[in-house]
């Protein structure tokens, strides 16, 4: 990957800008489908208030992918060094053990050499924290030493733990990508209400 340069001073959530400044990409194996009355847009508003969900009737069609990417329209070229991220899901999910990720990879597209390459790689988690303030179950993962820069980012789902109602589910309310920028920004615009989300 591409080596950025000096970054910002504290780590930022590049998905708290959400919808208004990043274009959240959807890419899944050929028969997986969206959960009706689920969206994307719910993994990047901050809101934790509903889940999006992907699901597949057969094991063998994982894995499944969550894509995101920078758009060159907003940050002049900037690209983003991931330093950590959240997966998130509501508390009162049912059957969510099952439906949260298990084993996955956390990826970053490579323009150079026109290739994904692996910042982060999970298997069989199932350590995930309640939150009641939020309603959530969430883990945070880092990959402190992670120095590569990219524009484009992926969540490679390999697996969840076992079905759910004879289906196999991935349900996420949130994922947060935090880091710091690879190449200067002029003037970066504000998250929404103006918050840098630091490293919990």
């Amino acid at each position: 990957g591409t080596v950025g340069g000096k970054g910002e001073s504290h780590p930022v959530d590049i998905t708290a800008w959400g919808r208004q400044y990043f274009t959240p990409v959807i890419g899944t194996s050929d028969y997986a489908a969206i959960q009706s009355g689920t969206s994307t847009d719910c993994l990047w508003d901050g809101l934790f208030s509903q889940n999006f969900v992907l699901y597949t009737l057969n094991e063998d069609q994982f894995p499944f992918y969550i894509n995101y990417e920078i758009p060159d329209s907003m940050f002049s070229g900037a690209d983003f060094i991931v330093k950590g991220y959240t997966f998130s899901a509501r508390k009162d999910l049912g059957n969510r053990d099952n439906r949260m990720p298990f084993s996955w990879r956390l990826e970053g597209y490579s323009e150079e050499q026109q290739r994904w390459i692996a910042i982060d790689k999970r298997s069989s988690y199932e350590s995930w924290t309640e939150d009641d303030s939020k309603n959530r179950i969430f883990a945070d993962f880092t990959c402190a030493e992670n120095a590569c820069a990219f524009r484009k980012y992926r969540i490679k789902v390999s697996s969840v733990k076992a079905k759910s109602n004879n289906l196999w589910q991935l349900a996420l309310q949130e994922i947060e990508l935090r880091g710091e920028w690879g190449k200067s920004i002029a003037e970066p615009p504000l998250p929404p209400q103006g918050m840098l989300l630091l490293f919990r």
